[in-house]
């Protein structure tokens, strides 16, 4: 799908990218010109005498610049404990040839502190991509509220283009109508390739990009190369800082978007990482070439009215090891940022 014989190619890119399964283009980096969100600093931090903190703002309107977040350009020395057990568990890791990589970014919001692991480092999004998805389609209803409810049947695609998911729990059947709201549910609550499959022939690749744009994520055009689709945990923690600050979509959506998340059903990452009882809102994500297999995480978790986010991204050559290796480390990270 990409313009009728550019236009076949040009949405094919974007559905490969959305359910994130092929390398075929799209290196995601903060967008800094133009219409996507503007960078300035705003104040020094107490916490280095080098700390800058810079307010990240939306452009593409004539008076306003409303503001997306704020970040400060130094890791927490708060942190430094929990960066080192996370540091010192990623080589115990590799040590035992359990990952051959792995990257982590953690965040306080009540108190804006930040630390990383790797968290520059690039992976494959896979269906951490389904995020943005949501975020368009919830954008646009704020202009069209009648778009949720509008129907679309599903008739599967040739058979070949979804690849194999290990990790799903349901999925649309071919020749049922469902809604729009009906289909983000199974998008996020389930995996559900299918159901992302076919949001995103729909929603038109303009609207999909908007949201990287607004959000200050560059999405450039193939390169003809097979270029590799990468993104690292901290520019990929950028969706759910706006999903919880509310600072792209109405508050009422963004609730809605998290309470989907808050719904999905793979338990064997942070679910099983944490304590029992503890709110968690999360998409998981894996990708596999044949060689190297990758398995994503990210999300927020609510512990006694305070919110923290992680994203874990990781990469292994044995599958099975990668589900307890983010259980480990959300164990050890809520271990470290929840003491007293």
């Amino acid at each position: 799908m990409y313009h009728l014989h550019q236009q076949i190619l040009h949405y094919r890119g974007l559905i490969l990218f959305v359910i994130g399964f092929i390398s075929s283009f799209v290196f995601f980096k903060y967008y800094t010109k133009g219409v996507g969100a503007t960078g300035s600093m705003v104040a020094q931090s107490p916490l280095a005498a080098e700390c800058e903190v810079t307010s990240f703002r939306r452009g593409g309107f004539d008076f306003t610049k409303p503001l997306l977040y704020v970040e400060k350009s130094c890791e927490s020395p708060d942190f430094l404990p929990v960066k080192n057990a996370v540091q010192s568990l990623i080589s115990a890791l590799k040590a035992t040839k359990d990952i051959t990589a792995a990257s982590v970014y953690i965040r306080d919001f009540e108190h804006s502190r930040w630390t990383g692991v790797n968290e520059n480092e690039g992976y494959h999004p896979g269906s951490l991509s389904k995020v943005p998805l949501l975020m368009s389609y919830l954008y646009q209803s704020e202009s069209d509220p009648s778009l949720l409810d509008k129907q679309y049947e599903f008739q599967p695609p040739a058979e070949g283009t979804l690849p194999f998911q290990n990790y799903y729990t349901n999925t649309i059947v071919a020749g049922k109508k469902y809604t729009v709201r009906e289909l983000l549910r199974y998008m996020i609550q389930y995996s559900d390739n299918n159901a992302t499959w076919l949001l995103s022939e729909k929603i038109g690749l303009k609207a999909y990009e908007k949201t990287f744009l607004d959000l200050g994520v560059n999405i450039p055009l193939p390169d003809g190369k097979d270029s590799l689709v990468l993104i690292s945990p901290r520019d990929y923690s950028v969706f759910f800082r706006a999903l919880y600050n509310s600072s792209y979509l109405l508050p009422e959506l963004s609730e809605y978007a998290l309470s989907l998340l808050g719904k999905s059903t793979f338990s064997e990452g942070f679910v099983k990482g944490l304590p029992e009882g503890i709110r968690v809102v999360h998409k998981f994500a894996e990708w596999d070439n044949g060689d190297d297999y990758e398995l994503h995480e990210s999300g927020i978790f609510y512990v006694k009215g305070k919110a923290y986010l992680i994203t874990i991204m990781t990469k292994g050559k044995n599958r099975s090891k990668l589900p307890n290796v983010i259980a480990s480390l959300t164990r050890t990270i809520y271990g470290h940022i929840t003491v007293p």
